[in-house]
């Protein structure tokens, strides 16, 4: 809210996750498709095992149209967060 929607990139470490109820991806689902319209311009989740990757794209599809990245190492998920963001607010202006 704070942001009143300037662009933002967020970066979700979900390597803990090993999983959630339906009710729980259908929250995660709302959420992500709300992001965007908020000023979300480059999003990353870190994890650990293929499991809770493939139970959200099964849950929530629409993550296969937009642009996050799933990366297994914190470091990585950052230098692409970080130069995705610059990259899209460059396209902006």
């Amino acid at each position: 809210m704070r942001l009143k929607g300037k662009p933002f990139a967020l970066l979700a470490d979900i390597s803990q996750v090993e999983g959630a109820t339906p009710e729980a991806f259908d929250m995660v689902k709302h959420i992500i498709n709300r992001l965007p319209e908020m000023g979300l311009i480059a999003k990353a989740y870190v994890y650990k095992g293929p499991v809770i990757r493939g139970i959200m794209y099964q849950r929530i599809p629409e993550l296969t149209t937009m642009d996050y990245l799933f990366f297994t190492d914190n470091e990585e998920a950052k230098q692409w967060l970080s130069n995705e963001y610059q990259k899209k607010l460059s396209a902006r202006s």
